[in-house]
């Protein structure tokens, strides 16, 4: 069998992916990931949204099935046998998303993995542009120096059949992105080195946390430059339940905490870099304590945290200290949420 290496613009135009034809050994320059788990009304959505894309490489479609028990693991079989050239799917028999080595179940699913970029999109949501992978894939190819491409989405509220707005903005420091993960995952492309590299380093794995993008994108841009770009590729839907949105107020507790636990682990290994004082690390830290504790909801623990912390601080500003003491103790902490964020913020810059 002959060998080919990765293949980049050999089409005079971008054509259909389902269209393409390509020498026996060539490799997939990219392969799109896609998580599926109980999505049977929203999968074929998904699917046909990458189907739709028009390239001049090769792609390769992976998707996994996480034992699912409605129609989802059904339809995905239909369009691996439609396009058995194409797509590549793993069904796993028993679920693996609760089980803290979550990831050790997906073995044989990740190793499967190939190309030169990887492309992001779970299978309740969905791509809108057909030109979306060649676009990004074009800039990375031009821009070695960036590690990721990613764009604007809709925002769709599935439960109100209604488009809400978009999601995505412009980022390309460690520190915005801390402060707010402003990057949707459905919209990314990456180097698929970096993100090997990134599970390598970081272990993920081991971590437990709840969240698996944001940490990767906190990584890309301590490692590389991370562009935004400021188009729509796609839709995001928000479902009434899902990982990131929950009426269970302990569900809601527990995915604060990992985001907690996430921001003080990167703070941790890269405050100190890029001239930051301690004492800028340390109002950082207390900055997202308080703000992650804001979304859990009045979870006294997380307050009693936030205020040992502050304590801590042996020449904070006063306004600072009456500043918690207005927020926290007396009131609703949403409703200042934004107020507060101005005020952290003037005072880490002074």
């Amino acid at each position: 069998m002959e060998e080919y290496k990765y293949i980049y613009t050999p089409l005079p135009e971008p054509i259909p992916i389902t269209e393409q034809v390509w020498p026996e050994g060539t490799l997939p320059l990219v392969h799109t990931r896609t998580l599926a788990y109980m999505h049977e009304n929203y999968i074929r959505d998904c699917i046909e949204g990458i189907l739709m894309q028009r390239t001049t490489f090769p792609v390769l479609v992976l998707i996994h099935d996480d034992a699912s028990t409605d129609k989802t693991a059904e339809i995905i079989r239909e369009y691996e046998q439609r396009y058995p050239h194409l797509i590549k799917a793993h069904y796993q028999k028993e679920n693996s998303h609760t089980k803290p080595d979550r990831y050790e179940h997906r073995t044989e699913f990740h190793s499967w993995e190939t190309g030169k970029y990887v492309a992001f999109c779970d299978s309740d949501d969905y791509w809108t542009d057909p030109l979306k992978l060649q676009k990004q894939v074009d800039f990375l190819e031009a821009n070695p120096d960036y590690g990721l491409v990613y764009t604007r989405t809709r925002y769709y509220i599935q439960e109100q059949n209604k488009f809400q707005g978009h999601l995505g903005a412009y980022c390309d420091t460690f520190e915005s992105l801390l402060l707010r993960n402003v990057i949707p995952t459905l919209t990314v492309v990456a180097r698929k080195d970096l993100y090997d590299e990134y599970f390598h380093e970081i272990k993920p794995n081991n971590q437990k946390w709840l969240l698996g993008d944001w940490p990767g994108w906190l990584w890309f841009a301590k490692r590389s430059k991370i562009r935004y770009e400021n188009y729509v590729t796609s839709v995001y839907r928000e479902l009434p339940e899902s990982m990131s949105r929950s009426d269970d107020q302990e569900k809601m507790e527990r995915l604060a905490r990992s985001r907690t636990s996430i921001a003080e682990y990167f703070i941790d290994r890269y405050g100190g870099e890029e001239g930051n004082t301690p004492q800028d690390v340390f109002l950082l830290k207390t900055w997202l304590l308080f703000k992650y504790a804001c979304l859990a909801d009045s979870r006294r623990h997380l307050f009693d945290k936030i205020r040992m912390d502050i304590d801590k601080i042996q020449t904070s500003p006063l306004s600072f200290r009456l500043l918690y003491m207005k927020l926290v103790l007396f009131c609703r902490p949403m409703r200042h949420l934004f107020v507060t964020y101005i005020k952290i913020q003037r005072i880490i810059r002074r």
